[in-house]
């Protein structure tokens, strides 16, 4: 989507979540990090993997999407 030249439509296919811990307390002030990478993308359809760190660098989450663009 970064790389198309103006807005253009795009959908999830598939997103899978996982959650590794079982509670995390935070509050609405923290600040968390996501990292995100693009394992493949070609003809308008891209695989991402991503994770979601605590404040304190925690892995709280892993995330994998697949991504279409209707363009």
């Amino acid at each position: 989507l970064q790389m198309m030249p103006h807005p253009g439509p795009a959908s999830t296919m598939t997103w899978h979540m996982s959650f590794p811990l079982q509670t995390f307390n935070f509050s609405g002030d923290d600040w968390f990090g996501y990292q995100a990478q693009t394992i493949a993308a070609e003809h308008g359809y891209s695989h991402s993997l991503a994770q979601i760190f605590s404040p304190s660098g925690q892995l709280l989450a892993t995330s994998q999407q697949t991504i279409a663009i209707f363009d």
